[in-house]
């Protein structure tokens, strides 16, 4: 209950109290007194707020001397009224960067073209290589001169035979192209050469010491050229290569095929199995040597179809000494 509402309850019983005690006052004395008028003014007065009482702070004894003066201990503080809220920031709201301005792709340039010049011409054999001899027959301990001609220029040319030829001398005689290399003749004989370009054989011949003049020669042989071969089979087709020439030559020997799709061929010597060639093979005079030929028939072959090979044996000395033969597989 509040101050002004305790005063307000005194006033109306204080007024009760005075108006008991005069109207008993009245009735002793038999008298009628002149009815009185009362006023009851109520005022709002508030009452004084009670003060609290001021503690003086204790007094400090004086310190005798050659004393230090003992630090009474510290009240303690009263505690730390918690801080005012702050009020809200005025800072502005940082607005988001801007979105990054899109570049145009720059156009790409066209691709500059360097050109190429041309590859200079292959150096192949032109077909008119031709190898002469002087002297035509030397003797034992002479000087052999090898002249190769041609139209063509070639620039990578090796002589390969008898005496280890070396580096050519090159001339020129009108239109034709001259390399010659010199041998001494240490052999009795038939004296071989074979010129080269690059690795390619263009032309070969040979010459002979004294009165040995006989050409060279080969034969190819097979027993039984024609056989049958089931789907999936390898046949093998044996041919005998022979030199009957009165010399030891080098031979070359490469096949052609005529097959149909999916069959398979390739010729061997021994455990040397070739699909293409050409492959060099020397044979003394008289001697021989066993090819043999494999074709491989597919699992699909059909009954009536045939693969064919065709060997052929060339003399590297003399392109006239050759032979060829064909073998084939049949299916039945």
């Amino acid at each position: 209950m509040s101050e002004n509402k305790r005063g307000f309850l005194a006033l109306l019983v204080l007024c009760g109290v005075l108006l008991l005690a005069t109207a008993g006052c009245s009735g002793l004395t038999g008298a009628q007194p002149t009815p009185t008028t009362w006023y009851l003014v109520i005022t709002n007065t508030p009452l004084p707020s009670p003060t609290r009482p001021v503690v003086a702070p204790p007094t400090v004894p004086p310190t005798p001397k050659g004393h230090q003066p003992t630090q009474p201990p510290s009240p303690t503080s009263p505690p730390t009224p918690p801080p005012l809220p702050t009020s809200p920031s005025t800072k502005q709201p940082t607005a988001p960067p801007p979105p990054p301005t899109p570049v145009p792709p720059s156009p790409t340039a066209a691709p500059t073209f360097t050109p190429v010049p041309p590859a200079p011409p292959q150096d192949v054999c032109k077909g008119d290589e031709k190898m002469t001899f002087e002297p035509n027959n030397p003797k034992m301990g002479e000087k052999l001169t090898i002249k190769v001609t041609s139209a063509q220029a070639h620039q990578n040319v090796r002589l390969e035979g008898h005496g280890n030829p070396g580096t050519p001398k090159v001339d020129k005689e009108g239109e034709k192209n001259i390399w010659l290399w010199t041998v001494t003749v240490s052999k009795q004989g038939r004296l071989s050469f074979t010129f080269y370009v690059g690795s390619t054989p263009c032309t070969a011949n040979h010459t002979s010491t004294g009165s040995d003049a006989s050409p060279p020669n080969v034969e190819l042989g097979c027993a039984a050229p024609d056989v049958t071969g089931a789907p999936g089979e390898t046949v093998n087709i044996m041919v005998t290569m022979k030199n009957t020439g009165q010399a030891q030559e080098t031979f070359n020997v490469n096949i052609s095929k005529s097959m149909p799709g999916g069959w398979q061929a390739k010729f061997c010597f021994g455990s040397d199995c070739h699909a293409d060639g050409p492959v060099s093979r020397t044979l003394g005079s008289g001697a021989s040597e066993q090819i043999r030929v494999e074709i491989t028939v597919p699992a699909g072959a059909s009954p009536g179809q045939k693969g064919s090979v065709t060997i052929n044996v060339i003399s590297q000395s003399d392109a006239s000494a050759n032979d060829s033969l064909q073998v084939s597989v049949t299916v039945p």
